[in-house]
């Protein structure tokens, strides 16, 4: 039986969704900026690391504690459709010793 990490399964997780949110960002700019003559590759990577620092800023304010649970993961890759408040992190359960 293979012996699980939690730390490396989160920063795994969290480094495969900070590629896709780069990807998915930077994707429709590369199209708008083709058409319209833009430095595409310039365009393409400030919108990708926008989102991607949005995200990590996010997570900072989520693990004040030194914890990152999966709800808190989970929260800070949620769109903000501005009705949501960033500080307001998913609440935690207390710890069972």
């Amino acid at each position: 039986m293979p012996v699980y990490n939690q730390t490396l399964a989160n920063a795994l997780d969290i480094g495969q969704r900070l590629f896709a949110l780069f990807v998915s960002n930077a994707l429709p700019i590369v199209t708008g900026g083709a058409i319209l003559g833009v430095d595409v590759v310039k365009s393409a990577g400030v919108a990708g690391l926008t989102a991607t620092f949005q995200v990590v800023q996010r997570l900072a304010k989520f693990s004040i504690d030194g914890d990152l649970t999966k709800a808190e993961i989970k929260a800070a890759f949620e769109p903000d459709n501005g009705n949501r408040n960033i500080d307001s992190a998913p609440k935690k359960s207390a710890k069972k010793k």
